[in-house]
């Protein structure tokens, strides 16, 4: 995924920012999303959903909304997402660091631009020393 294979239909930023609303439509209602980074072919998110809601409702629920929009939007009709999502129980806090790293990383790991790639992550976890920070936030110095 990291190639950029596929459609890439969030290179488009309007794309990006449809993804980026789903992600945060029902936050605080069905599910804490923590992070997430959308690239131009694939997102990563770190979701909660809260006790009555299941994972995968919510994950159908985003995939519908943002595919139908995308396809209106192209005027299209078919397939915007794969049919299986990755996903993973984060067991514990080092695991839970390891895969913010991950999502942090990726970007660069594929050689993106930033202009390709958009990231987040909750205002909580950043006061509590979780962030994103990487090269493509250092500050720019002239010498």
């Amino acid at each position: 995924m990291d190639e950029g294979y596929g459609e890439c239909y969030f290179r488009d930023a309007a794309n990006a920012e449809l993804m980026s609303n789903a992600f945060m439509h029902f936050q605080e209602q069905r599910y804490f999303t923590s992070c997430f980074c959308i690239m131009p072919n694939h997102c990563h998110v770190i979701v909660k959903p809260f006790s009555g809601f299941e994972l995968e409702d919510i994950f159908d629920s985003w995939k519908g909304y943002v595919g139908f929009q995308i396809n209106k939007r192209l005027n299209r009709h078919g397939r915007v997402w794969a049919e299986e999502s990755y996903d993973r129980i984060i067991r514990d806090e080092e695991h839970l660091f390891h895969v913010v790293q991950y999502i942090r990383n990726n970007p660069r790991k594929a050689g993106l631009p930033k202009d390709q790639w958009h990231r987040w992550i909750h205002p909580v976890w950043q006061a509590a020393g979780w962030y994103f920070q990487d090269l493509y936030d250092a500050p720019t110095t002239t010498p």
